[in-house]
């Protein structure tokens, strides 16, 4: 996987959660595993992400 498909599905995981939809559907939406969207939502979110985040 390249580094920019990576970010990109980081982003879309991160806007997912924040608007209520369960983990397991998003490692479904995603295709990937439960654990790595735990994994991924429990490290602290960079402030870049957090303002790519609130402006979608």
């Amino acid at each position: 996987m390249t580094a920019g498909r990576q970010a990109t599905e980081i982003r879309t995981l991160y806007c997912l959660y924040c608007t209520g939809v369960a983990k397991a559907e998003i490692a479904r939406r995603l295709r990937i595993g439960r654990t790595s969207v735990r994994r991924i939502l429990s490290q602290p979110v960079p402030q870049k992400m957090m303002t790519l985040v609130a402006g979608r």
